[in-house]
């Protein structure tokens, strides 16, 4: 047996486990939000400079200026919540394998994953989060 045929074997294994195949499935549940994500940043921030003379540019500028709340929010919704998502898309998919009520699981996952991601200066004020401190 050559080289070639056990690497190639091993790799297999590896990849069939049920582990890699729950982050494979994990990864890919993110696919269309991560599209949907990158058409809202484009909508968003149209790629032509502000000085533009071109009628196309300045109508999407403009549109663009008038729907900035809502991108923004369909932006924050899907970019930035891709780890919970991944999170949702593996824990869904190991449960499946085990034959498992996914809910549970999941729930589990989700709290320990936002106890985990939270910083703890948001529980006081008085601390500075991300270079702000809130005030009353």
């Amino acid at each position: 047996m050559s080289f070639k045929d056990k690497f190639i074997g091993s790799v297999t294994k590896v990849s069939e486990h049920h582990y890699v195949t729950a982050i494979q499935r994990g990864f890919m549940t993110t696919i269309g939000i991560t599209i949907i994500g990158g058409i809202l940043a484009i909508l968003k921030t149209p790629p032509f400079p502000t000085n533009s003379t071109n009628a196309i540019a300045q109508g999407w500028l403009a549109w663009s200026a008038a729907n900035t709340s809502w991108l923004t929010v369909g932006y924050e919704l899907t970019i930035n919540f891709i780890a919970i998502y991944v999170l949702v898309g593996f824990v869904y998919a190991l449960a499946s394998h085990y034959k498992m009520n996914p809910l549970n699981p999941i729930a589990v996952a989700l709290g320990f994953f936002l106890i985990n991601a939270v910083n703890m200066n948001l529980l006081d004020p008085t601390k500075p989060y991300m270079g702000f401190t809130m005030t009353t």
